[in-house]
């Protein structure tokens, strides 16, 4: 490969659009070792500063202004230098005029202006804690085991921190059975519809997965439901005063 080639391939290079900057380095890497290899040589400095153009095409092609607010170290164009000097004042500047009387604005990253915001506000809890320190209670230790224990007896109930794949399950066979029509307005659809606990699935622990304890409807109805009477300790009686005149015809399917 000649120099002249390699001119061409590189201006070639530039011309292309929308690949990533993986694919830009595999190319100069592949270009710059056939180079070497051909001419026993490093290409010469015009073509490398061309070789860094196509490397750093996204970066140049940005041409917003305001790139040095939202980046520390941003590549910028000939037009974009030429504007940030003519908008900044360099800090020796400042330092020269530091006796008038003016107060000079430094811009900040974005990043700088967030780790500034997080530090202002732990300093403002610091302050309020110092001037009324947080005080902790250990009810165990201050009360005794045994003491704790009388007032706060450990649940023998099992404890369910999420909903499984049992769950899900169960939820699925409810609604096929209902056929995926809400009990309460009568839409039907297979999407937006929920599976509902007769019997609370915190409190009834033996119905959590029973079928015959559940039943379909829509999202707005079942968030209606739960807005009257609340999430959890939900009862069947609940159920029966919510539903009203439409309760006869659930009782009848189940």
């Amino acid at each position: 490969m000649t120099e002249h080639e390699y001119r061409l391939i590189i201006n070639r290079l530039l011309k292309k659009e929308g690949d990533s900057l993986q694919s830009r380095l595999s190319d100069v890497k592949e270009l710059t070792e056939r180079y070497v290899e051909d001419t026993g040589n490093v290409p010469p400095p015009y073509l490398t500063d061309k070789l860094t153009d196509y490397l750093l095409s996204d970066e140049l092609k940005d041409m917003s202004p305001y790139k040095t607010q939202v980046s520390a170290y941003p590549i910028l164009s000939r037009s974009q230098w030429d504007m940030r000097k003519q908008r900044e004042v360099s800090l020796d500047r400042i330092s020269d005029a530091s006796t008038l009387d003016v107060t000079f604005h430094v811009p900040v990253t974005l990043d700088e202006a967030i780790r500034e915001s997080v530090s202002k506000e732990t300093r403002h809890y610091r302050a309020l804690n110092a001037q009324q320190p947080v005080k902790t209670y250990n009810l165990r230790n201050d009360l005794g085991d045994d003491a704790f224990e009388a007032m706060y007896p450990p649940s023998e109930k099992p404890r369910v921190l999420f909903r499984d794949e049992r769950h899900a399950e169960w939820s699925l066979d409810v609604r096929r059975r209902d056929g995926f029509t809400c009990q309460k307005c009568g839409q039907c659809s297979r999407k937006g519809m929920q599976a509902h606990h007769i019997e609370s699935f915190n409190s009834a622990f033996e119905l959590r997965y029973d079928v015959s304890n559940g039943m379909t409807l829509c999202i707005s109805c079942h968030s209606d439901f739960h807005y009257i009477y609340g999430k959890g300790n939900n009862t069947r009686s609940q159920l029966t005063e919510w539903m009203g005149d439409f309760y006869f015809e659930f009782q009848t399917a189940v």
